[in-house]
């Protein structure tokens, strides 16, 4: 897939942003915690609706006692609570939402013009996972690109975009047969961007920097 837009001054391109996916990660926790299904939130839920225990109950002709809850129907009513939220959700929507806010936040973290354009997500998980991008103009990728230490480009390039077994790359991994950086495309653009950020990912890598980025992000 080759995700590239111009726009009609021809100005702006589309790159890709690191981001690590939303698949058992902790940005997936955050989407559970803005619609209200975190651990958190069944903490809340449990201490508002304790398990029921034996009631006695009269109309003024008969009294009847109704039995506790048993442990097993208490998870039960607790779980058919949060499927009924996790039915009417809209998880696309908090993604989108997500990934909107993760971009303007990257952006000003990192100093570099950037615009949300789209988050992507693939129905399976096996090989690839969700994917933010955004818009950049040509001069700011040249600006990213110009300030890098350009040997760490290369191995960055190597390392990314070298075939190996069980990995086929669609790319040449030397950037100098790329062509001029105008041109390149959305993968090759975050390459930059990987390089130039490189130093703000702690040693705990790109999980961490996220949540830290993100944690007080809230819908």
């Amino acid at each position: 897939m080759t995700k590239t837009t111009e726009t009609t001054t021809g100005k702006t391109m589309v790159t890709g942003i690191p981001f690590e996916g939303f698949y058992e990660t902790w940005s997936d926790d955050k989407i559970e915690d803005m619609a209200g299904l975190s651990e958190r939130y069944f903490e809340y839920w449990s201490d508002e609706n304790p398990q029921r225990e034996e009631e006695t109950k009269t109309n003024g002709f008969a009294t009847w006692k109704i039995p506790a809850e048993t442990n097993e129907e208490y998870i039960q009513r607790r779980d058919d609570d949060f499927d009924a939220i996790r039915d009417t959700t809209d998880y696309n929507n908090l993604r989108n939402e997500f990934a909107a806010g993760y971009v303007e936040r990257f952006a000003d973290d990192n100093s570099i013009e950037l615009k949300y354009e789209s988050l992507t997500s693939p129905k399976e998980y096996n090989f690839t996972t969700d994917r933010i991008f955004a818009y950049i103009t040509k001069a700011e990728v040249l600006r990213l690109y110009n300030s890098l230490d350009q040997d760490k480009l290369d191995e960055l390039i190597k390392e990314k975009f070298t075939s190996y077994d069980g990995f086929m790359s669609y790319y040449t991994p030397d950037q100098h047969q790329w062509g001029p950086v105008e041109t390149w495309d959305h993968n090759q653009v975050e390459t930059i961007i990987e390089c130039a950020i490189v130093d703000n990912i702690s040693d705990d890598g790109l999980g961490w920097y996220i949540a830290n980025l993100m944690e007080d992000f809230y819908r």
